[in-house]
């Protein structure tokens, strides 16, 4: 996922996607400029949940949400 904001609201933003039900990890790769996220193959978590993480935070423009 890319989002257009700062190292530091990139980490709050994948703290909060890391919360998710069905979510293993999320980590800001800064060397990428992206926010990678591990999910559980049973438990999919859908866009719309981590959008919504996403505007928990702030509000942010998304770029890439692969």
């Amino acid at each position: 996922m890319k989002i257009d904001t700062n190292e530091r609201e990139q980490n709050k933003i994948a703290a909060a996607i890391k919360n998710l039900g069905g979510v293993r990890d999320s980590i800001y790769r800064a060397d990428k400029k992206f926010i990678e996220i591990f999910m559980d193959k049973n438990f999919p978590v859908s866009d719309d949940k981590i959008i919504s993480a996403v505007n928990s935070v702030g509000d942010y423009k998304i770029f890439d949400i692969d």
